[in-house]
């Protein structure tokens, strides 16, 4: 695995990544997720807004367990 290193345009961009999300309400939040196919059922504000996040940021796809 290659480490890259992180420059402050990249900080920037990821601040600003999280001030957006951070003035989103959480049903906003939810109704983007559910469009990319990911339920979320929990009630911590926080977890919902990591998960948004990095869904976001990182490409990471979530799949829903059954």
């Amino acid at each position: 695995m290659q480490s890259s290193k992180i420059g402050d345009s990249d900080l920037k961009k990821i601040e600003q990544h999280i001030e957006v999300i951070r003035k989103k309400r959480s049903e906003e939040i939810k109704q983007e997720l559910e469009k990319e196919g990911i339920r979320v059922s929990g009630k911590s504000k926080r977890l919902l807004k990591d998960i948004y996040l990095y869904s976001k940021m990182c490409n990471i796809q979530i799949n829903h367990e059954k």
